[in-house]
């Protein structure tokens, strides 16, 4: 069995079906189409799934056409052998030494920040996330959350059936018994069933089918074909959806629930899986704003653990507007103490100083922040964006005289271990005092 070759970008890089180009990631002919057959597919135009966010299609000069990445993470797997992996473009004051390796454990630190994210189970799975790529390590993760289910012993349950049978049991079928047996001394019966053939179980069968045919490396696919062994007595699922609806977790069937997100997260219908694959690829794509916003997050509801400070996220409480209560306000973060705030509001965007005075900061971010300023009567607002080395300015403070209203930008250097936010800590405790 060959193990998956992988093409590794990062976002706002490109891929191209021509070998050989510099700056490039290659894809060859067919799997080039599979990839902007999957994004035209993926091209709507709602807010929520706007293909500008996922990936770009141009032309470049001696080159041709061009697929850019944007600014979604995670992988995508061509079935083929062949695995495309987008991983978040991260800088730090020492960017020469920054590996892929390293930020790919970034990036797998950045998901285990998430709210309901199906793979919350990275660290049980003994996986190194360094030196494995993301596809074999999602499933690796389901393989092992299917495992400890098997060990436990799959869960049977009642199915209700029906069929014609020379003894009687159950309930007859009045109208079905005098179809089918009008001259046959045979019994059109509904009848309940103990066995493994229940929705849970049929879903997870059709996700390690499913992987099957998706040509993960050799290891995965030897522990895929010996759970299979265990799931012979059930039938893969014909409508995933509706199976999904079908689930019960009664007591004991708690580990069921883990490993049911992340075959929605595979087989689509999942909020991560924004995208929805075919036949030809299968894609696990994570939008940055979130993980950054969740990472960042998650960091400092830690840092203020245990102190006299109140820290609160996605705070909805807040209108701009009072009569009527009209457009809810949802700030990040905001941390108070002493009856004062701050409030703190993330933006996965690489600052520069060629963005002229403005260093590429949204004039919308800054009305934004200003909103949160006046209707929560902060004492500051502060806007969190990842460290950039292309942005000289590393201190941005912006602020009116009458009003004093002040919108402080800071950044975070995602590479460092415990102290990632130690700045912005600091700073607030002062702010607040």
């Amino acid at each position: 069995m060959k193990d998956n070759s992988v093409v590794m970008i990062k976002e706002y890089q490109s891929v191209c079906c021509v070998k050989g180009m510099q700056g490039y990631g290659y894809l060859d002919s067919r799997n080039f189409a599979k990839l902007e057959s999957f994004i035209l597919k993926n091209s709507r135009s709602d807010a929520d799934n706007n293909v500008l966010e996922l990936m770009k299609i141009t032309y470049a000069s001696q080159v041709g056409k061009v697929i850019t990445a944007r600014n979604f993470v995670g992988t995508i797997n061509f079935g083929s052998h062949t695995s495309l992996e987008i991983l978040p473009k991260i800088y730090s004051p020492n960017s020469d030494t920054l590996t892929d390796e390293k930020v790919k454990e970034i990036f797998f630190k950045m998901l285990l920040s998430v709210k309901n994210m199906p793979f919350k189970k990275i660290s049980e799975s003994n996986i190194n996330v360094q030196k494995n790529n993301i596809w074999e390590i999602f499933i690796k993760i389901f393989i092992d959350r299917v495992t400890i289910l098997v060990k436990q012993g799959l869960k049977s349950g009642y199915l209700t059936c029906c069929d014609n049978e020379a003894y009687f049991k159950g309930k007859l079928q009045i109208r079905e018994h005098l179809r089918e047996n009008f001259t046959d001394e045979k019994h059109f019966i509904e009848y309940d069933v103990f066995a493994l053939n229940r929705p849970e179980n049929k879903i997870i069968k059709s996700t390690l089918l499913f992987l099957q045919k998706y040509n993960c490396c050799s290891q995965n696919l030897k522990n895929i074909v010996q759970l299979l062994k265990f799931f012979s007595d059930v039938s893969p699922s014909k409508n995933y959806e509706d199976d999904f609806l079908k689930c019960r977790f009664e007591r004991g069937m708690t580990g069921y629930a883990d490993v049911l997100n992340i075959c929605r997260a595979f087989l689509g219908g999942n909020s991560f899986n924004v995208f929805a694959g075919d036949n030809n690829l299968s894609a696990l794509l994570f939008p940055m704003e979130l993980l950054f916003e969740s990472y960042i997050a998650k960091i400092l509801k830690k840092s203020f653990m245990g102190t006299e400070y109140e820290i609160s996220v996605q705070e909805q409480g807040v209108y701009l507007f009072d009569t009527p209560q009209k457009f809810r306000l949802r700030p990040d973060i905001v941390i108070k103490h002493n009856n004062s705030m701050v409030v703190l509001d993330t933006k996965w965007k690489l600052l520069t100083s060629s963005g002229g005075k403005k260093n590429g900061i949204s004039q919308q971010d800054i009305y934004q922040m200003y909103a949160y300023a006046k209707r929560y009567s902060a004492k500051q607002v502060i806007l969190l964006y990842p460290y950039s080395d292309n942005c000289e300015q590393q201190c941005i403070e912006y602020h009116t005289d009458v009003e004093s209203v002040c919108v402080k930008v800071m950044f975070v250097d995602l590479t460092k271990e415990d102290d990632i936010v130690d700045e912005v800590v600091a700073h607030v405790k002062n702010i607040l005092i």
